[in-house]
């Protein structure tokens, strides 16, 4: 409590509750000197202010930890990334204007979602760069996070490919031009749904499968932000050696 007093104190919020105050004050002082009306009025005031200064200092916002939080971009937390809402991801990716990246091992959410490909069209229809990246379906790494999750994962990151292949074989050639695949050979410790100015980051548990792991959104607030490194983290795999964009001439690699 005292450090929630000081940070009030020196956020100024100090100056509502002292307003609040005189204003209380000078009511009382008209009242006792026969003017009713005003002391009404200036009490009613006084009180108001003096409640919204104290509902202020209460507030999580003069909590430091919680302007931190702010400083560095988070603005929603969710302890499973499948307690965030169903509809926000295809609303999220058909309304992309800039750029939209996926990063994850499977997407098999995406490639579960009827909304996808309507949102994907959508969003490649605007001119809309879209690059989705699977963990390498070939790679030792797939065949460790098959055993930390108890499933097939490999066949089931060549199932999401062939899915997103042949939604792409439906598109027109300029949207097809706009839709980039690759597969990439880096340990999958998080993934990523990067929306122009947002992400939507989960960091995986090696115990549990992808869709349980915890989630927070981060907004773009400048190189230093946690937006910031964990776009330099997608920007280094992209251009990693062992990362391989998916094309017709290597696809059968990678698909089911």
């Amino acid at each position: 409590m005292i450090r929630r007093i000081h940070l009030f104190l020196r956020q100024h919020y100090a100056y509502g509750l002292l307003v609040g105050l005189l204003l209380t004050v000078f009511g009382i002082i008209a009242g006792y000197n026969g003017h009713p009306y005003w002391l009404a009025l200036l009490v009613g005031i006084g009180d108001s202010v003096i409640a919204a200064a104290l509902v202020t200092l209460l507030s999580p916002a003069t909590d430091e930890l919680y302007q931190q939080f702010l400083a560095l971009g988070i603005r929603e937390l969710w302890p499973s990334r499948r307690d965030v809402p169903g509809d926000n991801w295809c609303e999220w990716l058909g309304g992309a204007s800039k750029t939209c990246t996926l990063l994850g091992v499977v997407h098999g959410e995406w490639r579960n979602d009827l909304r996808f490909e309507p949102a994907l069209r959508k969003c490649l229809g605007k001119g809309v760069d879209v690059k989705i990246l699977f963990l390498n379906p070939n790679s030792r790494l797939a065949e460790i996070r098959a055993g930390e999750e108890q499933r097939p994962t490999p066949g089931m990151i060549k199932d999401s490919i062939k899915m997103v292949w042949d939604i792409r074989g439906r598109f027109d050639v300029d949207s097809q031009q706009h839709l980039h695949l690759y597969a990439y050979d880096s340990t999958p410790s998080s993934g990523a749904t990067w929306i122009d100015s947002f992400m939507i980051v989960t960091h995986y548990l090696a115990g549990y499968p992808n869709r349980t792991s915890p989630a927070f959104r981060v907004h773009d607030q400048g190189g230093d932000s946690l937006f910031g490194i964990y776009r330099l983290n997608i920007e280094r795999i992209l251009k990693k050696d062992s990362t391989i964009e998916i094309t017709e001439e290597n696809v059968a690699q990678y698909r089911s």
